[in-house]
């Protein structure tokens, strides 16, 4: 996890999911980088809560939990982080 301890919550762990998908699912090979991290973020909260104060609250939880991206880190293995940091919340 980044800058937590603690485990996502619910929705936020469901986030998480949706962005290692995406990584996955499209262009698993290529690098990631960090301005990808924060467009998903941003991207898929506004997805599940319009443009509201809780897209807001959902972005920073989810950059909160999502790693911070290293370099030379493929899409798919930063999927893999992701999806290790949900399944500290009980998702999976």
């Amino acid at each position: 996890m980044n800058e937590t301890s603690t485990a996502p919550a619910a929705a936020t762990g469901e986030l998480l999911i949706q962005l290692a998908d995406k990584l996955t699912g499209y262009r698993p090979t290529d690098p990631m980088h960090e301005a990808t991290r924060l467009a998903l973020a941003v991207v898929f909260a506004q997805r599940r809560y319009g443009y509201t104060t809780a897209a807001e609250v959902a972005e920073r939880d989810v950059l909160r939990h999502a790693p911070r991206v290293r370099p030379e880190i493929t899409r798919g293995e930063y999927a893999l982080l992701l999806r290790k940091a949900a399944a500290a919340g009980g998702q999976l």
